[in-house]
This record gives structure tokens, sequence and C-alpha cells, in this order.
């Protein structure tokens, strides 16, 4: 089977149903399942570029991790904005539980 990308010859069916004969192999699909395989084809194009801007994204926070952390701090000042939202910061790191002063 080919993808649906490939520029479908259109044949009319039985009881009006549409069909497509791909033009390079000859297979006929019903328009049903040649629209899924073009959606699917769509979902699948897509997801992969999501997937290639976050190892861009992953590639510049690693070589540059000042980036993630400006990004950390721009998604406290939104969350500082929410008047319901909780935010829990230990800026004191170097204690460690049990070594609290009274």
């Amino acid at each position: 089977m080919t993808y649906p990308s490939e520029a479908p010859a259109t044949l009319e069916g039985t009881e009006g149903r549409l069909w497509f004969r791909c033009r390079r192999c000859g297979d006929v699909l019903p328009e049903r399942i040649w629209s899924e395989a073009e959606a699917r084809r769509i979902t699948t194009q897509a997801d992969i570029a999501a997937l290639s801007a976050r190892e861009q994204t992953a590639a510049a926070y690693s070589a540059h991790p000042a980036l993630l952390r400006l990004q950390e701090l721009e998604t406290l000042r939104e969350l500082a904005r929410t008047a319901n939202a909780r935010i829990y910061i230990n800026f004191d790191k170097a204690v460690q539980p049990g070594d609290e002063k009274e």
C-alpha cells in the first residue's frame, strides 16, 4: 500500500460511494479509509516536527543552562499571578532536614 499523499484518481463506486485509486500502485480504497490514512499521515508528520523541536530545545538547554533557569523564573512569575497558586520553594538548599536552627 502506498501513502495517501500521492495524488489519487477518483472513481465513482456503487451506491454513490467514492473510491480512490492510487496512481502509483493501483490500490483502490474507499474514501473513508483513504481519509483515515491521510489523517494518520498528517498526525505523524506533526508528531515528528514536535519531536524535532523538542530535540533542538533540549540541545539549547544543555548547551546554555541559563536558558533553562530563565524558563523556570518565567514560569514562577506566571504562577505568582494566579491568586490560588501555592508555591513552595526551598531557597536554602544547603540546610538538610534535622539541621534547622531554632
